[in-house]
Parts: structure tokens; C-alpha cells; sequence
């Protein structure tokens, strides 16, 4: 490879490299090197073809390629779609704001972002009346988070399991507003921290004690 590299023998170095094509990573790698060299029907071709070798759970770096070359080209709907999917196998946080990413380039964002909001709406609506350890309300919690929407962020903290850690965030930014939002909250992350029994815990009750002092 470092010979071809040193060369400058593109296709060289694209023939060492396809001996190995075990994984989409593969691929991406040499779609890379086309583009690096401003060949972009080439390597435009080697994301399409790592994206049809590993149709299922392809690597997301491939996908994000694939996508970037598509807005590249205006194929704005074939580049959102790859997005979307990622979204759709694994809703978070990260994978929203690459959805508002790519959706702002492609001039869509408020239609996916509709889209997003009510695909986690069915998925917390099918875990109702369910026992679960990890709800996605969470996301949708830290989605209104990230979009200042501190009042639906709320809202959506009822609806489901989420971390201490959010509900601290949340209250910190509820208080300001609703103070008497927040002030249950501490209470209750106070109490917790007490029953740990250890001086970290304790700390940790006495930062919680300042902030709900003024409310």
C-alpha cells in the first residue's frame, strides 16, 4: 500500500486494497481514495456497492458517504433516506442532530424533523403499560433539551423511564421558570444521594441543598 501510495498509482493501490472486502469499512476506504483524487463517479460506486454487500446493519461512516455524495449530485431524497434509516434502526440524540444535519443541506428539516418526533411518539406509545429499564421518552427528552424546548421537554419526562442524570438537567433548566417544577425534583435526588451512605454521595446531596435553598 505504501508503495502505491507513493506512486501515485491510484488503481494500484485500489487493487490492493479490494482483496480485502469483508467488511462495509472496506469499502468506504476506497471510496475515500477515489474522492481524495476528485474521482466522485468512482467512488460513488464503491459506497453503492459496500452499501449492497452489507445491506444489513452497514456501517454508518458508509452511509454518511454515500449520503454527502448524494447532496453533492442534488439526489437530495436518495441522500435523506440513508440518513433516515439510521435514525430509524437507532433513535438518540446523536442520530436526530444527523438528521438535522443533512435534512438542513437537503432543505427539508421540518418534515423530518415531524417525522422523528412521530416515530418516537408510536415507540412510546407501544411501551405503555410496559415494565422497561430504558424508555424512549429519554430521547425525546434530550431532543427537547438540545432544541431549548424546555417545556415539552417536561412534558415528555412523564412519560417514561429516564436517567437521574437527565431528570438533574432537567431540573436545572425547569428552575428558573418553575421553580416549584424543579424543588421536587432535588428532593428526591437528595434522598437517594443520602441512602448511598458515602462522602461522594453526601457531596453530591449538598450541591442538590444550595440549588433547591433559593426555590
Amino acid at each position: 500500500e505504501k508503495f502505491a501510495e507513493q506512486s501515485g498509482d491510484v488503481e494500484a493501490l485500489v487493487a490492493i486494497k479490494s482483496l480485502d472486502l469483508s467488511g462495509a469499512w472496506n469499502y468506504l476506504g476506497i471510496a475515500e481514495i477515489y474522492r481524495s483524487h476528485r474521482r466522485y463517479d468512482q467512488a460513488q460506486e464503491w459506497a453503492e456497492r459496500g452499501i449492497k454487500a452489507f445491506a444489513d446493519k452497514t456501517d454508518n461512516r458508509l452511509r454518511d458517504f454515500l449520503a454527502e455524495e448524494y447532496l453533492r449530485r442534488k439526489r437530495n431524497d436518495d441522500a435523506m433516506q440513508l440518513i433516515w434509516v439510521q435514525f430509524a434502526e437507532h433513535p438518540c440524540l446523536t442520530g436526530y442532530q444527523k438528521l438535522h444535519q443533512f435534512s438542513g443541506k437537503a432543505k427539508c428539516w421540518p418534515i423530518f424533523r415531524q417525522q422523528a418526533l412521530d416515530y418516537l411518539e408510536r415507540l412510546i406509545n407501544s411501551e405503555s403499560g410496559k415494565r422497561h429499564y430504558f424508555s424512549n421518552a429519554q430521547i425525546l427528552v434530550e431532543i427537547y433539551l438540545w432544541e431549548k424546548n424546555i417545556d415539552a421537554a417536561w412534558e415528555a419526562a412523564s412519560r417514561g423511564v429516564i436517567t437521574d442524570q437527565l431528570w438533574l438537567t432537567l431540573a436545572i433548566a425547569r428552575e428558573a421558570g418553575h421553580p416549584g417544577d424543579a424543588a421536587p425534583v432535588y428532593r428526591r435526588l437528595i434522598e437517594k444521594a443520602v441512602e448511598q451512605t458515602n462522602n461522594t454521595a453526601y457531596a453530591e446531596a449538598i450541591k442538590l441543598l444550595k440549588r433547591i435553598k433559593p426555590l
